[in-house]
């Protein structure tokens, strides 16, 4: 391709007439008349030149768009509430639970009994987040009084990677702390792997040294 329909082409890909080209690159705009009609020959590093700003430019744009999604990710999370769970935020909680993938389910641990039972023995260390009222993260925490239990963190596909799981568990941890609580425990299925990769980062090791046993007690049922 000769020099004079590079310079076209290059204009033609950016979609500007020569006014416009001869503005974004500050070149005069008779010199690109003159290239363009043949006049004169646009020199070989003049076209390196060319595109190595319009690279740059696109870096550019890039990185501001980036920012641009970051603080509209800051936004969305000024709009999220971490409170306390209550039993009248059960409906919500379980419908989050049910949507995860990694969240087993008991049909009596996990009854709304069962987790206003759980929550009456740990009421300030299972939090929910909230959004527009709707529930979009949970935690249940408990403990024996002498360790700590974390069970079913989970938060909705479309939030994450904001910082919710990591704020929900932090706040669980802090309210096991503030009850002298200085260790915890859970237990995560080994094919999570996404919940296994979360809590490794969260400092919870696995341990290999322990076969994890359990048993179902028999219970009279009304």
């Amino acid at each position: 391709m000769e020099p004079k329909d590079m310079i076209k082409a290059l204009r033609a890909d950016m979609k500007l007439n020569r006014r416009e080209f001869c503005d974004y690159f500050s070149i005069p705009y008779r010199t690109v008349q003159d290239w363009e009609c043949g006049k004169r020959v646009m020199p070989d590093y003049v076209l390196r030149l060319l595109e190595y700003k319009i690279r740059m430019d696109q870096m550019l744009q890039e990185k501001c768009d980036e920012r641009e999604k970051t603080d509209n990710t800051k936004m969305l999370y000024q709009d999220i509430s971490v409170r306390n769970m209550s039993r009248k935020d059960y409906d919500g909680v379980y419908e989050l639970w049910s949507s995860c993938d990694g969240i087993g389910l008991h049909e009596i641990d996990d009854s709304e009994n069962g987790i206003a039972k759980f929550l009456s023995r740990n009421p300030e260390t299972c939090f929910v987040a909230l959004l527009d009222g709707k529930v979009i993260g949970a935690i249940l925490a408990g403990h024996d009084g002498r360790r700590g239990y974390i069970y079913h963190l989970a938060v909705a596909e479309q939030h994450r990677g904001k910082g919710i799981g990591k704020e929900l568990v932090s706040c669980a941890v802090q309210g096991l702390e503030r009850l002298g609580i200085q260790k915890a425990a859970l237990v995560v299925f080994t094919n999570n792997e996404d919940g296994n990769q979360f809590w490794e980062k969260a400092g919870f090791t696995s341990r290999k040294d322990l076969t994890y046993r359990n048993s179902i007690l028999p219970i009279k049922r009304d």
